[in-house]
């Protein structure tokens, strides 16, 4: 929330992704969460890869693998990915700093290799509840922005905003201005 608050452009995007969902109907349907809300999808997908929700994870080496400097990893290797540094791979995404839900568009997600993007594992060991993490972020999204205009007074979440513990946390918590949509009541978090 805090991130669509400061980019007012990219929260109006998902806001109309939102009004586009309900002009025909008002119930939602988890299909339509699961099918529809695209760019909201890429947010969440950009907020997790920016904020990771873990650091690090470990994985056991089936076979022996060589990494791009020639580097060999033994197999049965017990490895540790940092999943934070691995979400800010300047390989992978241009401006790795910046938070921009267009390095989750179509084409962006097909010019990496697929398991560039970790924040909730890959393969057989990824987090079980990555669906039921999803449907849940975007059902409350949805019934928030559809209600309430989000705005903030901080212009930029940098890396002097952030601390790393065993999760990416903020510094300065989440001061954010809920404005209902339909009236002038202000509720301030």
């Amino acid at each position: 929330m805090l991130m669509l608050a400061i980019n007012q452009d990219i929260q109006q995007k998902v806001y109309q992704e939102i009004e586009e969902l309900f002009k025909d109907n008002d119930t939602l349907a988890a299909d339509h969460l699961f099918n529809d809300l695209k760019y909201m999808e890429q947010c969440i997908k950009e907020t997790s890869r920016v904020f990771s929700h873990a650091v690090i994870t470990t994985r056991r080496t089936h076979k022996e693998c060589t990494l791009k400097d020639n580097m060999v990893i033994p197999a049965n290797t017990f490895v540790v990915p940092l999943l934070f540094l691995a979400n800010q791979d300047p390989d992978l995404y241009e401006n790795p700093q910046k938070w921009d839900p267009e390095n989750f568009n179509e084409q962006a997600v097909l010019n990496r290799p697929k398991n560039s993007f970790m924040s909730f594992g890959y393969g057989p060991r990824s987090c079980i509840g990555i669906r039921y993490a999803m449907l849940s972020i975007k059902t409350q999204m949805v019934y928030i922005l559809r209600d309430y205009h989000l705005s903030t007074n901080i212009k930029e979440l940098t890396k002097e905003h952030l601390k790393t513990d065993l999760f990416v946390r903020s510094t300065i918590g989440f001061p954010i201005k809920f404005t209902k949509r339909k009236g002038l009541n202000l509720v301030d978090f």
